[in-house]
């Protein structure tokens, strides 16, 4: 299973897109989408995951990508953030049909 540092506190999860088990947060815009991608075993080793994970734990913001990488991760994020839009916007649709 893919191993990921989460953007916002550090903790390793399961996943890029998934929850953090430690504070919650889940990406739900583009650039935290493209981040939280990034930030994985499948771009990163292990040993500079660590580093990341110890340095956003530390107080540091996550490290930024050159603007071409961005912008490519950015592009890979965006069906995920589609389905997810949709999907909020159904659960959205059954809580009002519920009330």
């Amino acid at each position: 299973m893919t191993q990921a540092v989460c953007i916002k506190c550090g903790a390793f999860k399961h996943g890029g897109f998934s929850p953090c088990g430690a504070c919650g947060f889940e990406p739900d815009t583009e650039t935290d989408a493209a981040y939280s991608l990034a930030l994985t075993d499948h771009y990163f080793p292990m040993e500079i995951l660590e580093e990341i994970s110890a340095s956003i734990r530390g107080g540091r913001p996550h490290p930024t990508l050159p603007p071409h990488q961005e912008a490519g991760f950015r592009e890979a994020c965006r069906p995920y953030l589609r389905v997810q839009a949709k999907r909020r916007a159904q659960m959205a649709k059954a809580r009002r049909a519920d009330e």
